[in-house]
């Protein structure tokens, strides 16, 4: 068993910064040889010059019934100035039109971030 300790020097002056949304796209079908999914993309930006972790969370709703469907959140962990693409897999059996929303936390010092995107899957 190994333990750590982390400790982190954050001089004064320093940018805190955002984490920004650059783009939420549709990646459409995926097949990795075993398995077909969809996939959506995030890009994100940490703007400061600090390290930033955080969490995104998946909302996935179809806009004709209404009904949820869960995404497992991520956790991601970005150095300053950097960008960061998550992707996210979905079943291939959608069907509808779907509103995906995406949040971003990346604690209580930050603003909440929200991206959304109107998808159409067809048969």
């Amino acid at each position: 068993m190994e333990v750590g300790v982390q400790v982190y020097y954050v001089p004064r002056g320093l940018n805190a910064g955002e984490l920004e949304f650059l783009s939420f796209d549709d990646r459409g079908i995926y097949d990795n040889g075993k398995n077909k999914s969809r996939r959506l993309a995030l890009k994100i930006h940490n703007k400061g010059n600090l390290n930033k972790d955080a969490f995104i969370r998946f909302e996935l709703t179809n806009k004709e019934t209404g009904e949820e469907i869960k995404i497992k959140p991520e956790v991601i962990a970005m150095l300053p100035d950097a960008t960061q693409w998550v992707i996210v897999d979905l079943p291939t059996d959608l069907k509808g039109k779907f509103l995906a929303v995406a949040l971003l936390d990346a604690g209580s010092t930050y603003d909440l971030k929200v991206a959304e995107k109107e998808i159409i899957y067809r048969p």
